[in-house]
């Protein structure tokens, strides 16, 4: 093996290093991102069912009440 050869496998492997470095990178901010919308979505599906208990009591209310009228409806809990 030449010098050069040698110099040249030395200098691959002091880069490869970086280059896993910004792979590393990359791949955690592709994971923070995931990791952003997955508690994102995790929250929208829990003011949805919030959201559905609150209309389910109100039906029940109405129905309790006779309430067939035209009422406006009460504030829901998202709107508070």
């Amino acid at each position: 093996m030449s010098m050069d050869e040698a110099y040249a496998l030395a200098l691959a492997a002091r880069r490869r290093p970086e280059r896993e470095r910004e792979e590393e990178a990359r791949r955690s901010e592709v994971d923070a991102k995931a990791e952003e919308f997955v508690r994102g979505f995790k929250e929208d599906l829990q003011q949805q069912r919030l959201n559905s208990i609150y209309n389910y009591t109100q039906m029940l209310k109405r129905r309790q009440f006779g309430g067939g009228g035209s009422r406006q409806p009460d504030t829901r809990p998202d709107e508070l």
